[in-house]
């Protein structure tokens, strides 16, 4: 489930997501001849920016294996959810999560959500609009001016006693990767995310 959240995340068109937020009866079979009303709490409910509403639960392919009744309990999720909450219910697992080179895309874009750098996206957006899209990102990154970061270590007085460029803080990637995941642009997701991957603008 944790591995789900990398897609939802990540996803422009999700605006809201709430773990198990919701329970609901729904018809079965599964005990062969026995018909009742079995209670199910979905794993993960997602609001999108459409307005519409998609219920998540996630099940390893080889437990829906082992466990034909989980097809029928599927479909039976799909009708009550529809039906009773106007909603969309999936069932997934590692066949759609597991997908390469996204789902590592994906973590990659997922480690830059949450850094707080307005200078640099400010910068890129500026970038972003002067360049013909679709480009590269190398193509953005020369528009782009910014500066490194620096690690620096202060005496009591606050005077900077050493420091050192942290060559590992890519700003303009990060940036592009925020934009990406706020869907002011998009990305070729077909391979591993460098400096020559494809940005153009969102359908």
């Amino acid at each position: 489930m944790m591995d789900g959240l990398y897609h939802l995340d990540t996803n422009p068109d999700v605006v809201r997501i709430l773990p198990y937020p919701i329970r609901i009866e729904y018809p079965s079979n599964q005990d062969q001849d026995v018909f009742c009303m079995r209670d199910h709490t979905f794993q993960m409910g997602v609001e999108l920016r459409t307005g519409g509403r998609v219920y998540i639960d996630y099940e390893p392919y080889n437990i829906q294996l082992e466990r034909p009744w989980i097809a029928d309990r599927t479909a039976n999720l799909v009708q009550v959810t529809r039906n009773e909450l106007g909603a969309s219910y999936a069932l997934l697992d590692e066949r759609t999560i597991y997908i390469q080179p996204r789902f590592s895309n994906l973590k990659v874009m997922w480690t830059h959500l949450h850094v707080s750098d307005d200078e640099a996206l400010m910068a890129v957006r500026r970038a972003v609009q002067i360049v013909d899209l679709p480009t590269t990102i190398s193509a953005v990154r020369r528009q782009v001016k910014v500066s490194g970061v620096k690690f620096e270590v202060l005496d009591p007085l606050g005077h900077v006693i050493s420091q050192r460029s942290l060559e590992e803080v890519d700003r303009v990637f990060t940036a592009i990767m925020q934009m990406i995941s706020k869907g002011e642009i998009d990305i070729d997701y077909s391979k591993p995310f460098d400096d020559s991957s494809l940005l153009f603008e969102r359908r």
